[in-house]
Parts: C-alpha cells; sequence; structure tokens
C-alpha cells in the first residue's frame, strides 16, 4: 500500500508539470472572466480552446473559422455586435475571440442543455443538430442525441469532453 501511494506521488509530482505543458492554462485571464461572466465552466472553455486551436490565437481552420475559439467570420461578427464590441474588432484578439466564443457556447448550451449535444452544435453547426434531434435515427426524446451521424462530429465531442476532464484535475 505504501508502495502504490509512493509511486502515486511520484507520478502526480513528476507527470503534472509535464500535463501542463501539454495541456496549458494560457489566457488564463480572459477564460476566467468570461467564463464567470456567462457562468460557464473554465474547464470546458479550456477544452474547447485546446480541440480548437491548441491555444493558437492566430489559427485559421481549412473552413475559415478563425482565433482561438474557431469562430466564423459572420458568427464573430454577430457576437461582437451583440455584446457592443467595435465594429473593426479583430477576431484574432484572445480578449474578443474568447469573450464571444464563450458567449456562443452559452448559447448553444441554453438550446441544447446536454453538454455533448452542445458541443456537437459548436463543431457541425445548430440546424444540423437540430435535424438530428428531430430524427429517431440519432434522437429518442428530441433533447439529446444518442448517436452523432458525422464521424468527425462524434470525435470532436468525445475528444472536448476527454480534455475537459484532464483540465479538472489538472485545474481544480
Amino acid at each position: 500500500m505504501i508502495l502504490v501511494l509512493s509511486v502515486t506521488v511520484l507520478f502526480a509530482v513528476t507527470l503534472r508539470p509535464i500535463a501542463k505543458t501539454l495541456f496549458p492554462d494560457r489566457f488564463r485571464d480572459h477564460v476566467k472572466a468570461y467564463a464567470r461572466e456567462f457562468d460557464l465552466p473554465e474547464t470546458l472553455v479550456n477544452a474547447v480552446i485546446w480541440c480548437e486551436s491548441r491555444f493558437r490565437p492566430d489559427a485559421v481552420s481549412s473552413a475559415g473559422a478563425c482565433g482561438l475559439m474557431q469562430l466564423a467570420p459572420a458568427t464573430f461578427k454577430e457576437l461582437t455586435e451583440e455584446l457592443g464590441l467595435p465594429i473593426h474588432c479583430d477576431i484574432f484578439s484572445p480578449d474578443a475571440n474568447v469573450r464571444c466564443g464563450v458567449l456562443y457556447l452559452k448559447k448553444l448550451l441554453t438550446l441544447f442543455p446536454e453538454e455533448s449535444t452542445a458541443l456537437a452544435a459548436y463543431n457541425a453547426g445548430m440546424g444540423r443538430v437540430e435535424a438530428w434531434l428531430a430524427d429517431p435515427r440519432y434522437s429518442h426524446d428530441g433533447k439529446t442525441l444518442h448517436t452523432i451521424p458525422f464521424p468527425e462530429t462524434a470525435f470532436y465531442v468525445k475528444k472536448v469532453l476527454a480534455v475537459k476532464s484532464i483540465y479538472e484535475k489538472l485545474y481544480p
């Protein structure tokens, strides 16, 4: 028992710094402020950022999504207007991108209260998720998805939830 405890402590002390390098808490002030403003767990926000951009503010996807939280420019524009941010707000600004991304995630969680369904909408879009929820092949109750028909989206949801769990352990 003492040996197991000693090994566990050794791993925790040795591996935690390595794990924190792989799963950083960059942009902590932005994440903390906007997670609090929109009443979301910081761990969820960090997990989405990690999965979307690996904390690179200059990230651009093949679909044209930009910044830390990989927002489509049209979505970013709508969200900046809703928040009353300057009209020419920079989508690559960590502050603006995280604030808009967290607001968007909050809106999705309001529409789709089950976290994995909201994450599917973050990845595949609200319209697709609404269609999947209306289809008995993918949803039994019209509120949660038992099957996500896009393998990329199904993998994305699993990845975000796994990374969220890592953040919960590293940054309690």
